[in-house]
């Protein structure tokens, strides 16, 4: 191999046969792999993961010990994210269910021949690549479509702050025109508008009859509907 290729892939291999286990390590290397362990227990395998970061196990489903294959590749893909490929001369229907839904990326029956180990590994890497790069894209899409969600709650918070007069109290629209109140919620849709006059108006505009027309204007805590004077009937003139 050049020095211009890339990293040989690590292939951690658990494989409690000695014998099988030297026969995989020697293909593996004809295949120009980098080959980590064997581990002949899921606890061996689990700290050969950790130290040494393989990109894929080969993993057999019928290990001894504590833990077998599938107990030990679900760890490998929790804690690691190593994607495995089972290794099984023989199992029970129990087995290659649990094996099944554990989530390999592949399923090899020895003996095998050097081009179907070959062809499962890259399979195996390819996929589990993309896997992750579907995951990290959908990631950045969930933290994209989060960040124009509370930039449209701030448009619409800012747009809530309406800019008004402090002399006329006219109120600036989108297109930076002023315009009176009750005419800028006509324009906006936000409702229609009817005119009155409120009590302190009252008090400014018609002092002398002020104390005579307040106690005639509707109580608002008993929703009465007797309409508020107009300034017309305010000043005497009959309606």
């Amino acid at each position: 191999m050049n020095a211009s290729a890339e990293p040989r892939h690590k292939i951690l291999v658990v494989e409690d046969e000695a014998v099988i286990a030297m026969e995989i390590e020697m293909r593996l290397a004809k295949l120009d792999y980098e080959v980590i362990g064997p581990a002949a227990t899921g606890e061996k395998a689990l700290s050969l993961a950790a130290s040494d970061r393989p990109n894929l196990a080969l993993m057999d489903i019928n290990i001894v010990g504590p833990q077998d294959g599938v107990a030990t590749a679900g760890q490998l893909r929790e804690l690691f994210e190593i994607p495995v490929i089972f290794l099984t001369a023989y199992a029970d229907d129990a087995s290659i269910h649990r094996a099944a839904v554990s989530g390999p990326m592949g399923y090899l029956t020895k003996p095998f021949s050097d081009r179907d180990l070959h062809a499962a590994i890259e399979v195996a890497l390819y996929k589990h690549a993309t896997d992750r790069e579907i995951r990290r894209y959908r990631e950045q899409l969930e933290k994209t479509v989060g960040e124009l969600r509370a930039a449209l709650a701030q448009v619409k918070t800012l747009k809530a702050l309406l800019p008004i007069c402090a002399s006329c109290m006219k109120i600036r629209d989108d297109n930076g025109n002023w315009d009176s109140v009750d005419a800028y919620i006509i324009k906006e849709g936000l409702g229609q508008v009817t005119h009155s006059i409120c009590p302190a108006c009252i008090r400014k505009l018609y002092p002398e009859d002020a104390e005579r027309i307040l106690p005639l204007l509707p109580d608002p805590n008993k929703n009465d509907p007797t309409p508020t004077p107009s300034a017309k009937s305010a000043s005497g003139t009959p309606t």
